[in-house]
């Protein structure tokens, strides 16, 4: 049974990075994708496996956590590309001839 869905966890994980791709650009949805991702595995790694927590591993997890969530605070949803250029009342598109 639990072969089955040995392939669930990733199958998942790129489908919340597709669904983060939609509202993000893609270099942005990445960098917090694999934070998120390390983040997980080191915080599991001292609960789940023993692994030794000292102040200074927690304060480099927050400062990742921080680091991801400042990425997401900056960052708008991108502009759907239209293939046209937006003119200007004055009829100057901004582009240099």
């Amino acid at each position: 049974m639990a072969e089955r869905h040995r392939h669930f966890g990733p199958g998942l994980s790129l489908y919340l990075l597709s669904l983060a791709l939609k509202s993000l650009p893609v270099g942005t949805a990445y960098a917090i994708w694999v934070g998120t991702g390390t983040f997980g595995v080191a915080l599991m790694g001292i609960i789940a496996l023993g692994e030794k927590a000292s102040w200074q591993k927690f304060v480099f997890l927050a400062l990742m956590l921080a680091g991801m969530i400042g990425l997401k605070m900056i960052e708008t949803t991108p502009e759907p590309e239209t293939g046209s250029v937006a003119v200007a009342e004055d009829g100057w598109s901004g582009q240099d001839a």
